[in-house]
């Protein structure tokens, strides 16, 4: 070993390889099974110290306070310890897979979930009827609810869930069972023939034959049955009281207790002789414990049981001389509700007792065999105090202790160390909220619960909720820098077909558009250039005529210079031009500027045969005292027709004097066509009765037009 000393390396003389071995092993059990692994790197020295296993086993005690009731892996203490902080490590900073779901019954009482095959059975004993469910994917099995045969809702009171049977007693005395195995041809409730004087109040299985079960009920009786025939095999008497609970071991005992505090065990193997009426009567042997029993513990290996009562502690009985053994208290305060055994593998292994009381206190308590001496006083190894109300279930495994509590809570514990290891809340998920209350309450009281090395699953009111933390879970930091990328939004097949369907419509739309378009063009040219129908090939040549005639200015034609058929045709044009349908405010004016460059014989012969006509005046040249009423002076030689500017100017009443008098003057005073006709003609020439009837026939190609 060297240090340095202004810049030089000095020696002091010292080596890794002069430390003892207790030295080193002292030092190395304050470290973790990686610091451990990293050292056994340093050197061969360190690495022969490490490779004793007495070095992990220190280590292990260093950190866990005792050695294992259970040990995980009886080939190393190097094994042990770090499978266990492996496992420690995964439930508490490990990253679970929560299902939480609705069972549709209501509140659920009993719960059973199968691990091995991954489904799990909901009853509610209210609605007497049991659903399958998959609580891997948080779903109902809707093919697999199982209750009576109309599917009616019936109490019942006493239910048994098993993965092969549901076993039900009702508050008549009977007994059914329904059997779920894949081969049966029937799910359908059967019926024993035989029943009880009282309601149903415990059922049991038998964990070796399969067809036989147990059930106690208000009549003070334990009645067997075999489920395949429907019969009642046995019947068991002598207790005193209403039966609460039923225990069957393969060592062929019943185990019951009473309402009134009394254990009773019959050992099924033996029977006594008695008269033909009665039955075989079979030997019963009778606890006292002057309280009514709570909880009760049967172990088969050691022929004891565990009975707890309605105080602050719980004692242990001998099956075979029913003396007490030991006596377990001073750790709880108030009245214990449930306890369990974790029962040793071997003989020379330890095991643990876990207790838990009203006021949320658990307590571990040794399980391993007691002196001989009796009643003797157990305190207990440690005390968890982190629930704030009444435990409700427990479960001990290898490495860790589950609690659950009326508070809402789900704890995991380390039992050697006593350490919280995951708080885990009961709460409704978002998606299982449907009411305001739901969200106020929040946190639920958990009442069934089962768990297993890396799952637990629970029930709250009717919701199933289930925390998965197996080794395929990765936690969520992880997840997040390892998350696969997903493609751009504009790269995705979704986003492109998207597009391209938008770019077809875009140009659906401007095809529409440009023939909408095209089509408006052709007619509006048709409007324009279209010849006016009816016309003669003459006419026709007359009307292009006039329409290069009004291209060109009028300042630039003198009459004099035309010919005799352009003069008509002239003519023509300025009549044409007279008398269209809409004419321009300063028309008037326009039309006396080129009347007057046509002549007096041309503009006589327009007034004349305007004025034979009775063609109504400009509508600009009307006074404003003409707009704005209307006087009945009817004159046939001065009537004036309005425009509808004019006439909606009109009050109601001047309104009917106007069309009065135009009734008046089409009907009576108006002068025939005929008349009108050779009116206008006996004043003419021969040239100017060509030019009128010129006129006279394209008025009425204008008209045809207009119309």
């Amino acid at each position: 070993m060297s240090y340095k000393d202004k810049g030089k390396e000095k020696s002091l003389g010292l080596d890794v390889n002069m430390f003892p071995q207790e030295l080193l092993m002292y030092v190395f059990s304050f470290l973790d099974p990686n610091g451990l692994t990293s050292c056994s790197k340093v050197c061969h020295y360190w690495r022969s110290v490490l490779n004793d296993d007495m070095a992990w086993k220190s280590a292990f005690v260093r950190t866990f306070g005792t050695l294992p009731y259970r040990r995980l892996s009886s080939d190393s203490w190097k094994l042990e310890y770090i499978k266990r902080m492996k496992l420690i490590r995964t439930f508490e900073f490990g990253r679970s897979k929560n299902i939480q779901f609705d069972a549709r019954l209501g509140v659920i009482d009993r719960l059973y979930i199968d691990f091995d095959a991954g489904f799990g059975l909901a009853g509610s004993l209210d609605k007497g009827m049991v659903v399958r469910c998959d609580h891997i994917r948080g779903k109902i099995d809707k093919g697999r609810i199982f209750s009576n045969e109309n599917l009616a809702t019936i109490r019942i009171s006493a239910l048994k869930l098993d993965s092969n049977r549901i076993i039900w007693g009702f508050m008549s005395g009977h007994v059914a069972v329904t059997t779920l195995n894949k081969g049966a041809t029937s799910h359908r409730l059967k019926t024993m023939r035989s029943f009880h004087n009282g309601p149903v109040t415990c059922l049991q299985r038998d964990p070796l034959i399969p067809n036989i079960i147990l059930s106690g009920s208000e009549d003070r009786q334990v009645m067997m049955w075999d489920h395949e025939t429907g019969d009642c095999i046995k019947v068991f008497t002598g207790a005193s009281e209403t039966l609460v609970d039923l225990i069957f071991h393969p060592n062929h005992r019943i185990v019951a207790s009473t309402a009134s505090g009394d254990i009773l065990i019959w050992d099924i193997t033996e029977k006594e002789d008695s008269p033909a009426s009665s039955g075989p009567i079979y030997p019963m042997t009778q606890f006292p414990m002057g309280a009514p029993v709570s909880k009760l513990h049967y172990d088969p290996t050691t022929s004891t049981f565990l009975v707890a009562t309605a105080s602050n502690e719980f004692k242990k009985f001998s099956a075979e001389s029913g003396e007490c053994v030991a006596v377990y208290k001073g750790g709880h305060i108030g009245s214990i509700t449930c306890i369990t055994w974790a029962e040793n593998e071997n003989d020379r292994g330890r095991g643990m007792i876990v207790t838990g009381d009203e006021y949320g206190a658990v307590c571990l308590w040794p399980g391993e065999n007691l002196p001989d001496d009796r009643d003797v006083e157990v305190k207990p190894i440690r005390i968890l105090a982190d629930h704030v109300e009444s435990i409700t279930n427990l479960y001990i495994d290898e490495f860790k202790i589950v609690t659950s509590g009326l508070d809402g809570y789900v704890k995991i514990w380390e039992p050697l160390s006593g350490r919280l290891v995951r708080n885990l809340s009961c709460r409704y998920s978002r998606a299982a909220i449907r009411s305001a209350q739901q969200y106020e309450t929040g946190r639920r009281p958990v009442r069934c619960f089962f768990a297993s090395k890396y799952q637990i699953i629970i029930s709250f009111e009717g919701q199933i909720k289930s925390w998965d933390y197996a080794p395929g879970h990765k936690s969520a930091a992880y997840s997040r820098r390892h998350r696969k990328k997903k493609p751009g939004l504009f790269q995705s097949p979704r986003f492109q077909m998207k597009m391209e369907l938008k770019a077809e419509l875009e140009e659906t739309k401007d095809y529409i558009e440009s023939e909408r378009a095209k089509i408006r063009h052709q007619a509006a040219m048709r409007r324009e250039f279209a010849p006016i129908p009816g016309l003669s090939e003459e006419e026709l040549m007359n009307y292009a005529m006039m329409l290069s005639l009004e291209n060109e200015p009028n300042s630039n034609i003198n009459p004099a210079e035309l010919s005799e058929e352009d003069q008509i045709r002239y003519a023509m044009h300025l009549s044409e031009k007279d008398n269209g349908p809409s004419q321009p405010e300063n028309s008037a004016e326009d039309g006396s500027d080129e009347r007057a460059a046509l002549g007096p014989s041309e503009s006589g012969l327009e007034e004349q045969v305007h004025s034979s006509l009775h063609i109504s005046q400009d509508p600009c040249d009307v006074s404003e005292e003409q707009e704005d009423s209307y006087e009945s002076d009817y004159d046939d030689q001065h009537f004036r027709r309005l425009d509808e500017k004019e006439f909606y100017a009109l009050d109601e009443e001047e309104q009917m004097l106007y069309l009065a008098d135009l009734e008046h003057y089409e009907s009576e005073l108006r002068v025939p066509a005929s008349e009108a006709e050779s009116h206008v003609v006996d004043g003419l020439t021969e040239e100017e009765m060509i030019q009128y009837a010129i006129f006279i026939s394209q008025e009425d190609a204008n008209k045809e037009k207009s119309s």
